[in-house]
């Protein structure tokens, strides 16, 4: 198993040596975390990936630009769309399969919330009349999606650990979810310690402090 080296970030992602964080400060570090990537958000094939593990409690969430897990970041126009958003949905919906900490920390997912703009909970019916309308009603509305900004998606997996001292590594099996994510900027709060790491493909381990 390969696990990810610490490398050099760019400037408004690197962060001093590993130092003690007081549980406290968590929030004060997310509030941080958040400014720190905004000049960095919704890069094409670069995620980001925030980790804070506070005693037996871990957590990621991860921000993603919607191409890269779909393949559109436009409003879905289709059934074919709308069906790509609720496989993605599903997959995501099954973190332990995709997101894995490492077997001695003895981790259980706890919660999972997920953000997929245009994504409807309701399962997707062949309306014809819908695509009809979609297809021949809202081609401008469609370049206008395009032009008019990026779209991102938000997955929150949290954990409980029975050993959290034994929590060492993480595996990131999700990156084979989405091929077209190349780059994936990790910071975060464990152990008491702060860090950041750059992961690229084709790694899909990193290492904790």
């Amino acid at each position: 198993m390969t696990l990810c080296k610490f490398s050099k970030l760019p400037a408004s992602l690197r962060l001093l040596s590993p130092v003690p964080v007081h549980a406290a400060m968590f929030v004060a570090l997310a509030m941080a975390t958040s400014t720190a990537v905004a000049s960095e958000r919704h890069e094409h094939g670069v995620a980001q990936l925030e980790v804070v593990q506070s005693g037996s409690d871990l957590s990621l969430r991860w921000q993603l630009p919607m191409d890269g897990v779909v393949g559109f970041e436009h409003a879905p126009t289709n059934t074919q769309e709308h069906k790509q958003l609720a496989q993605a949905h599903q997959k995501m919906s099954q973190a332990q399969q995709w997101l894995t900490p490492n077997t001695a920390a003895r981790c259980a997912v706890t919660g999972v919330e997920i953000e997929l703009p245009g994504f409807k909970p309701q399962p997707v019916g062949s309306d014809h009349a819908h695509d009809k309308k979609h297809e021949h009603g809202h081609e401008s509305g469609h370049d206008a999606g395009h032009e008019a900004g990026h779209s991102d998606a938000s997955w929150q997996v949290s954990w409980r650990c029975a050993q959290p001292s034994a929590l060492v590594a993480i595996d990131l099996l999700a990156l084979d979810m989405w091929p077209e994510i190349e780059t994936v900027y990790v910071q975060g709060v464990v152990n008491k310690k702060q860090f950041a790491l750059e992961i690229r493909s084709p790694s899909r381990t990193f290492s904790l402090p």
